[in-house]
């Protein structure tokens, strides 16, 4: 089993390079590298799904203290959220591109912690 401490630092080397991705659609002008880099979102989103979860699985069977838990949501939220903001620089580098603004990514992770899983989106 992978560790959540583990799943961080690959989480960050994806948001690492959507955040590369995105600034090289922007200095080349490439509308298709910006929502390439949008895509790359729902890998992000499902990443901090999974790494959630293991946490607060953790945390459930006291493998990890509540403290070290939180520290470890809060490192993977704001990967997350740096994820959606790559998002946003994408769609500003498509408008700028094509003069359309596409909105990409409508769903919010936070839609998907919250509902059942048994429940459709």
């Amino acid at each position: 089993m992978t560790l959540p401490s583990q799943k961080i630092p690959r989480m960050a080397t994806w948001v690492s390079d959507m955040i590369h991705a995105v600034l090289s659609a922007f200095a080349e002008r490439d509308a298709e590298a910006a929502r390439h880099a949008c895509q790359m979102d729902d890998e992000a989103d499902h990443m901090y799904r999974e790494i959630f979860e293991a946490i607060l699985q953790s945390m459930i069977a006291r493998e990890v203290s509540v403290r070290k838990g939180m520290n470890m949501l809060f490192a993977a939220h704001n990967l997350e959220r740096i994820g959606d903001r790559v998002t946003n620089i994408g769609e500003r580098v498509v408008f700028m591109v094509t003069g359309v603004m596409e909105e990409m990514n409508c769903r919010g992770v936070g839609d998907a912690l919250t509902t059942d899983p048994g429940t459709p989106p």
